[in-house]
């Protein structure tokens, strides 16, 4: 994959070329997986096609590599036409944006002229998607002087055959895509307009031979563009976009996006949605108004350089919390996000220890038990249990998983009553009236106790029935208490035999 960058065509080099004339080097970013390694030349002739620069590239660990090798590249043609010896001074390199899914990098430069005092600001954003397979690179020119200037060239599409773009003059938010010289545009790449999210008009370029496509779209100058050929053929296209000229205070922007591609056009136009939509949120995110933030920058906002984006701008014992970083949570504190805690766990609102999963059969999925405050998996037949909610049928008998309820197996399961299973459920009735469950022995003792304590009071009233008739309600209570409690016990004891 890098071999094939590497060989990006002069286009993007142009592009990029005025990286490669800033006073510094090897300024390494990221743990040292990503740098933009820049020459230690601090002045240079920034004149037109031609200037030779030692090389300069942006790295991100080996799989995506943009380089700018030893070639010519355009400059800035002033108002008067005149070139300048310039001097260029890079102000800093910063990582904006750093997450799971993309990694964003910019610098900043200033360019002046060492007569007149002419300044232009450049700024150079590197968007890296990740687990992607393309670069973006968003270019912004900004004139920070007191005259009006004149850019010639500032984005470029190389291609074999001489093909040129140009903005429509009543329309400077469309463009027109128009094909010259030896080679039929339609059988060497593919050009489309059209309009991604919020409508910003893309010109998208995929080359069949390069096996790379390019998307950009410019916007934000005082006065409609133009690239005009020379009329004769060449063997480049060098510029996508010609002159734009820039009133003090007044800036542009250009974005391109270089991918590595080697599908057919069917996958290519996949590819352009893809991409466009990425450009879209990326750049949404990346706004102007953090172009001077020396800090951190935080979706299009600037932070000082003590705050933070997201937890990977904190420590390890730190957690972002509205751009602060926070000392992380101890166990039984309110947390609303797993980051928050120590134990890196949250549950319910509450930082819970390492592992702890669930406090009842509820906090467990489909398919799960809580046991420990862990969620297990739920037990087959045979299986050992202490409960119903242990097993997949629902059936713990005699501390096993039973199979699921049914009638006639010898057990009373769940679900089942005497009146659904009297045979299995023999020793349960259900009272019809209140619903409660009575032991049939209990129920046998008190018709035994009952009958027995009547039988009783006929024949104690034989022997005394000249006696007060309290005396004889005394003693019959009495006796159906004795008797209540007794004759379950003689029950059970029969039942053995």
């Amino acid at each position: 994959m890098s071999s094939k960058i590497k060989n990006l065509t002069t286009g993007l080099i142009i592009c990029f070329c005025l990286i490669s004339l800033v006073n510094a080097s090897d300024i390494k970013l990221d743990n040292g997986n990503v740098w933009f390694q820049l020459n230690d030349r601090e002045t240079g002739m920034f004149s037109g096609a031609g200037e030779t620069g030692k090389s300069s590239f942006i790295s991100v660990d080996t799989d995506k590599f943009i380089n700018m090798d030893e070639t010519g590249f355009n400059g800035g043609e002033w108002q008067d036409g005149r070139e300048y010896f310039l001097h260029k001074t890079i102000d800093y390199v910063s990582i904006i944006k750093n997450t799971n899914d993309v990694q964003a990098y910019r610098t900043i430069q200033t360019l002046e002229t060492r007569t007149t005092g002419s300044k232009m600001q450049l700024t150079y954003t590197v968007i890296l998607p990740k687990n992607k397979d393309y670069a973006i690179i968003q270019i912004k020119h900004k004139n920070i002087g007191s005259k009006t200037f004149t850019l010639d060239n500032i984005g470029s599409n190389i291609h074999d055959g001489t093909w040129a773009a140009q903005l429509n003059p009543e329309n400077p938010y469309k463009a027109y895509i128009n094909g010259y010289g030896e080679i039929d545009f339609s059988t060497v790449g593919l050009w489309r307009v059209f309009s991604p999210p919020k409508n910003k008009p893309f010109v998208t370029f995929y080359d069949k031979d390069d096996n790379a496509a390019t998307y950009g779209f410019i916007f934000g100058t005082s006065k409609p563009i133009q690239y005009v050929t020379n009329g004769k053929p060449r063997d480049k296209l060098e510029s996508m976009v010609g002159e734009v000229t820039l009133k003090p205070g007044e800036e542009t922007e250009y974005v391109i996006m270089i991918s590595l591609h080697t599908g057919d056009e069917t996958e290519g136009e996949k590819l352009y949605d893809d991409a466009v939509i990425n450009v879209d949120e990326i750049l949404n995110s990346l706004s102007s108004n953090s172009l001077g933030c020396k800090g951190i920058v935080c979706n299009g906002k600037c932070y000082d350089s003590g705050e933070c984006c997201d937890n990977s701008n904190c420590s390890s014992d730190q957690y972002c919390s509205n751009n602060k970083c926070e000392t992380l949570k101890p166990i039984g504190s309110s947390c609303s996000e797993y980051s928050e805690c120590k134990t890196k766990n949250c549950f319910k609102g509450t930082c819970r220890e390492q592992g702890y999963e669930c406090g009842s059969y509820s906090d467990c999925p489909s398919g799960k038990y809580c046991s420990k405050n862990t969620c297990m998996y739920l037990k087959e037949i045979g299986s050992s249990c202490s409960g119903n909610s242990e097993c997949a049928t629902k059936q713990c008998v005699d501390g096993i998983c039973d199979a699921e309820s049914t009638c006639g197996n010898g057990h009373c399961d769940a679900g089942e009553n005497y009146s659904s299973c009297p045979n299995d459920c023999k020793d349960e009735v259900k009272d019809e009236t209140t619903g409660d469950k009575l032991s049939k022995d209990w129920m046998y003792a008190v018709i035994f106790a009952l009958l027995a304590a009547i039988l009783l009071e006929i024949l104690v009233h034989l022997k005394v029935h000249d006696e007060y008739s309290l005396k004889r309600i005394i003693l019959f209570l009495i006796l159906f208490i004795i008797l209540f409690i007794i004759i379950p016990y003689i029950t059970k004891f029969v039942s053995l035999f």
